[in-house]
């Protein structure tokens, strides 16, 4: 367990030892699993900075010309530089792209810009992405800012999350870096990596400009901790269920647990591994796994169709939009909240084939998006046509309005018994409506068999690629799972998406499989320290890892 070397109490401050612990744990449930995921502890020899929380609340619309950030006091760590730099995105996709400013905020000018960051997940943390010590403001004071450069002017993306309470130091700038406004909801959910000469950790302050903030903000945090952290390298955890070990030296930062029964309650936790010794557990966390497909991972092989063809297909849920149960539920949008305007919507949703046993049904939860906006119309149909786009192939087979709250509506497909089919769930509203959101979960089959592996309910999930030890220095072995015997390439790209080199690219059966990348490009030049991705393309499968090179 966890050794202190020393603890003792002067005025505000505690200086102790620790081995670093995994963070921002999380565990939800889906198709009867419970999945947890976890970051890594931070690097050896730095330290993490932030006045977050670290848990999501809600976003701004976001705009093309203004910048999102928060400021950090650095003046306390003369020594230090800047490492590296996370945050969290919402309401946002996967390779959204971003520019990523360093200010000193004595000159509000740019000390450096990381450019065309592209964004790898969504409704989650952007770990450690690695920046250069000329980062570091000569002034101390450190301003971490991101401009969106996707999506439209006035709704750009990525979105950074903010948490529930303002503590003072967050802004949002112009784009010629003056400032726009104090944040008034919450702190943007960005936390600035350290890199700290010797063993004496000094901890830095989220800085409050008293020139631009209120009475009520101007408010330094006193308790500040001084820590001695006990570095050493780690990359295996281990996990419990229930105070019971069910991994040990586990490499990676996913876990499926399977081994589960539906409506019982479970408790997680999980740690880090240091040699003979383990860190300090994460918080537990509780949850009760539920049958049925919950949107927490993805939509799996179901199929979107946007008829519009605009911006307003069906996407993934994010901060301060509620599912029926979790974290995520499946929206489709019937409000352009950017231009003010309802605008008619017809939004499929299309379940992959499946083969119809005797008494089968589908059933999910819907609701509207709150009590002011809450008629939703959707229809459910079926077509025993092959081709999904075939539109005009499916059949009704119900029509309903949702409430405010969430209601189970239940549709029996025995009608269909001995038939492949596919149902969707159409999202059918006029222009001029009155609603703003459809939001769809926990949707459940009873009665039915997968008509074959291409159009199985498997979701995309992390187990299927990972990699050990991340960070890497100077190679890193990453295993991947082939779910359909066929073609597969494995590859590796930078920040810019500039293929790196290809690791795999042939036939294969299935199977789970490792190989090892020794840190080096197509030409047999070692690569540059920083973030990489590997891609893997498997079938009608797109999977994609990060991983960080430390030299």
């Amino acid at each position: 367990m966890k050794k202190f070397l020393s603890v003792f109490l002067m005025s505000t401050v505690c200086i102790l030892s620790a081995l670093n612990s995994p963070r921002h744990f999380s565990v939800v449930s889906d198709q009867g699993s419970c999945h947890l995921n976890w970051g890594p502890a931070i690097p050896e020899g730095t330290q993490e900075i932030k006045l977050h929380d670290g848990i999501p609340d809600d976003g701004y619309y976001q705009n093309k010309q203004k910048l999102y950030g928060s400021l950090f006091d650095l003046t306390s760590m003369p020594s230090a530089n800047v490492y590296s730099v996370e945050f969290f995105t919402s309401w946002s996709n996967p390779g959204d792209s971003c520019d990523i400013v360093f200010l000193d905020w004595a000159s509000h000018q740019p000390v450096y810009i990381l450019e065309n960051y592209k964004t790898t997940t969504s409704n989650n943390w952007e770990y450690q992405i690695e920046v250069p010590a000329e980062a570091t403001p000569a002034s101390g004071v450190l301003g971490v800012f991101i401009r969106p450069e996707s999506g439209i002017n006035t709704d750009a993306k990525p979105v950074i999350a903010i948490d529930q309470d303002y503590d003072g130091s967050s802004y949002i700038l112009n784009n010629d870096y003056s400032i726009n406004d104090p944040v008034d909801k919450g702190d943007f959910l960005i936390t600035l990596v350290v890199e700290t000469p010797g063993e004496r950790l000094l901890a830095a302050r989220p800085y409050i400009d008293s020139e631009n903030a209120t009475s009520n903000e101007n408010q330094m945090r006193n308790e500040i901790p001084e820590i001695n952290y006990d570095y050493r390298e780690s990359e295996e955890f281990v996990i419990q269920r229930n105070e019971e070990i069910i991994a040990d030296n586990y490499a990676g930062l996913y876990y499926m647990d399977s081994n589960v029964t539906i409506e019982t309650t479970y408790s997680y936790k999980v740690a880090q591994i240091y040699g003979d010794e383990v860190s300090d557990y994460t918080d537990p966390i509780s949850i009760i796994p539920r049958d049925g497909m919950s949107f927490e991972l993805g939509f799996y092989n179901w199929l979107r169709i946007n008829v519009a063809q605009n911006d307003f297909n069906w996407t993934l849920s994010t901060a301060g939009m509620d599912a029926y149960d979790g974290n995520r539920c499946a929206v489709s949008y019937s409000y352009d909240n950017v231009n003010q305007i309802a605008f008619a919507v017809n939004n499929w949703l299309i379940s992959p084939r499946v083969h119809v046993e005797e008494e089968a049904s589908i059933s999910f939860y819907a609701s509207g998006q709150d009590q002011y906006y809450n008629q939703e119309c959707f229809n459910v149909s079926v077509s025993a046509q092959e081709d999904p786009n075939n539109l005009a192939a499916y059949q009704i087979i119900g029509r309903d309005t949702t409430g405010f709250n969430y209601e189970k509506y239940t549709y029996s497909l025995s009608s269909y018994s001995g038939e492949d089919i596919r149902v969707a769930i159409q999202h059918d509203m006029p222009a001029g409506n009155n609603g703003f959101a459809l939001k769809i979960d926990y949707i459940t089959f009873t009665g039915l068999t997968t008509d074959n592996e291409e159009d199985s309910f498997e979701a995309i999930t992390p187990n299927e690629l990972s990699n050990y030890p991340n960070p890497l220095n100077p190679e890193t072995s990453i295993v991947y799972n082939v779910s359909s015997s066929g073609k597969v390439n494995l590859s590796i790209f930078n920040v810019k998406g500039q293929k790196v080199c290809t690791l795999v690219d042939q036939n294969m059966e299935k199977g789970r499989y490792e190989i090892r990348w020794n840190g080096k490009d197509k030409n047999n030049n070692a690569a540059a320290s920083g973030i990489y991705y590997y891609r893997l393309v498997n079938g009608n499968k797109n999977v994609v890892g990060k991983m960080l090179l430390m030299k």
